[in-house]
């Protein structure tokens, strides 16, 4: 039996759909257990109180990771994700920002999220295309 082209493999490899579901599930749910640390970097300019910005993106995180995990639901979930990543580029931002007098390794990780974002964005688009 032939092995299918390259093309058709990703379309019936859900496996980056599970690992950005998984992920977003792990990090959804880290906005409710430990929430402390996103509501340091949410940026004091949003009207309202950090906690529930933290708690929104918990949940949208948490959502978007269910969306992938289903199949029926990839797509909706993988553009979710687009719009989830774009949305919480500013509190990365203000991460570096807050962050300009922490030890350098920690200013380096603040610094490296930012460009992360493009192939996380990259990443959910292949997934709604194969989806």
């Amino acid at each position: 039996m032939a092995t299918p082209p390259p093309e058709l493999q990703q379309i019936a490899n859900p496996a980056p759909a599970y690992r950005m579901g998984a992920w977003l599930v792990g990090m959804g749910a880290l906005h409710f257990v430990a929430p402390k640390p996103f509501d340091d970097i949410v940026p004091a300019e949003l009207p309202g109180s950090q906690r529930f910005y933290t708690y929104a993106s918990g949940v949208a995180e948490v959502t978007t990771g269910a969306l992938l995990l289903s199949r029926r639901t990839r797509k909706l979930g993988a553009l979710s994700a687009v719009a989830l990543f774009l949305a919480v580029f500013p509190a990365n931002v203000n991460m570096v920002r807050l962050w300009k007098d922490k030890p350098l390794a920690m200013r380096l990780g603040a610094i490296a999220r930012l460009p992360l974002q493009i192939p996380m964005i990259t990443s959910a688009l292949k997934i709604y295309r194969n989806s």
